[in-house]
């Protein structure tokens, strides 16, 4: 019998469009999940930096001044000003308004952000100067009566001579070198003699220059010398001048320096002086200062000329100063003084705000 074949055909799995659509869906889904699973960052946005602006900071200007006694200074100043970022902006300093700076050259930093994180900084610098200071601090002022403080006061007519140290030229000296000089507080000692005649002075200027060791000497003397033009007394003003020579020399041996002044004015002769014998013995103070090389103090010509005209700084008695006569003195004094010894000041090394300041470049 022969056989026959039968065709099988094979099962067929129907599946619904609907639930086709949604593997497709699925299958999708999925291969866009496994290509990578990290975002990549997105760029920061240019608008809100042009919007708000690049951040910027302003310090204050340097500033430099003097300590006058030698300690710090507080130092006020304005605060550093910002322009651009987002608020909100901090701003910090090393250093407050009105703090205290040392003796140095501080520099002061500021620094600012802002809430896109940008930051700015800038510096300036305190200067503080050391005190003003003299490479002398003693001085002697020697003569006469003119440098004691001798004041001519009329009562009732009549005019009596007083002593008045407060209103002497070596005491408004010293005051105005201690205003000046704070810190370091020149003394000005005060040897005048009253009636003391430049002839008899060479021994005491001796003993006066071994008590104090003075750094420089005012002299001052001959006014008392200048006797009556008669045969005995016209010689003293010769016996003066050899006086002055002396005490110069022993100034130079004690290692001190002279300031040499002239007399002042006498307004009309009285007694023991003689207006005649004033001009030429200046003359020849003048001359003695020139040819030793020191330094030389014009009082006569202080006293009459200028505000003291007409002989207006010569007291009632025609021979001492007025008060104003002694301030005209001690003002010439002092700018002779500073101008010959005031020491410059040299600006100090840099520091940051709050180091620790071991040396300076002045010492007392």
């Amino acid at each position: 019998m022969a056989s026959s074949t039968l065709n099988v055909l094979p099962k067929l799995t129907f599946i619904p469009v609907h639930r086709l659509a949604a593997c497709s869906f699925i299958a999708f889904i999925l291969a866009a999940c496994s290509e990578s699973s990290v975002v990549p960052p997105t760029a920061p946005s240019l608008l809100s930096t042009e919007r708000v602006g690049e951040l910027g900071i302003a310090c204050s200007a340097n500033i430099q001044v003097q300590s006058i006694d030698g300690k710090a200074v507080p130092i006020s100043f304005s605060l550093a000003t910002t322009e651009g970022g987002e608020a909100p902006v901090t701003t910090t300093c090393d250093a407050e308004s009105n703090a205290e700076f040392p003796i140095a050259r501080t520099t002061v930093g500021c620094s600012a952000s802002d809430n896109l994180g940008q930051a700015a900084s800038c510096t300036f610098d305190v200067v503080v100067l050391s005190p003003p200071k003299l490479s002398v601090s003693k001085i002697l002022a020697f003569g006469d009566s003119i440098t004691s403080g001798i004041v001519s006061i009329p009562i009732l007519g009549v005019i009596r001579l007083g002593l008045e140290p407060w209103n002497s030229y070596p005491t408004k000296l010293q005051g105005k070198l201690r205003q000046a000089y704070q810190y370091q507080a020149p003394s000005v000692i005060n040897e005048g003699v009253a009636g003391e005649r430049a002839a008899d002075a060479p021994a005491r200027l001796r003993a006066a220059l071994n008590r104090h060791q003075p750094d420089v000497v005012i002299l001052m003397e001959g006014t008392n010398d200048l006797g009556a033009a008669d045969a005995e007394e016209s010689a003293r003003d010769q016996l003066a001048l050899d006086g002055i020579e002396e005490m110069l020399d022993d100034i130079k041996s004690a290692n001190a320096t002279a300031i040499l002044a002239t007399i002042a004015p006498v307004r009309e002769s009285g007694p023991g002086i003689h207006t005649a014998l004033v001009g030429p013995y200046n003359t020849q103070l003048r001359s003695i200062a020139a040819s030793r090389g020191i330094q030389l103090v014009d009082v006569h010509a202080l006293l009459s000329d200028g505000a003291c005209q007409p002989m207006s700084c010569i007291g009632d008695d025609n021979i001492h100063p007025t008060v104003q006569g002694y301030s005209v003195m001690a003002d010439a004094f002092y700018e002779r003084l500073v101008t010959l010894y005031d020491v410059p000041i040299t600006v100090p090394t840099a520091v940051g705000f709050g180091s620790e300041v071991l040396e300076t470049s002045w010492s007392k």
